[in-house]
C-alpha cells in the first residue's frame, strides 16, 4: 500500500510504500479490519495527547494494543 501524507505535513507532499504486518498474535478484529483497508492510506497528523487520554483512561498503550505494524515495501520480509 502506500502512505500518502498532506504537503503542510512533509515538506515535499509525498507518499511511501508500505507492507503492513499483524503481530505474532492478532486480534479478530484487528485481523478483519486489516482485510479491509485501502491500498493508500491518507495521513493526516492530529494532536495525540486527547486520543490516548480518552482511549488508555487508567494506563497507557502496551505491546499487545498493537493491531498491525508498519513497514517500507523495499525492507518489509
Amino acid at each position: 500500500g502506500r502512505l500518502k501524507f498532506p504537503g503542510d505535513a512533509i515538506p515535499d507532499d509525498s507518499s511511501y510504500s508500505f507492507r503492513a504486518h499483524p503481530p505474532c498474535s492478532v486480534s479478530r478484529r484487528a485481523y478483519e479490519l486489516s482485510q479491509h483497508m485501502p491500498t493508500e492510506i491518507r495521513m493526516e497528523p492530529i494532536p495525540l495527547s486527547p486520543i490516548l487520554t480518552n482511549i488508555f483512561q487508567s494506563e497507557g498503550p502496551d505491546i499487545d494494543d498493537i493491531g498491525l505494524y508498519f513497514y517500507p515495501a523495499d525492507t518489509a520480509d
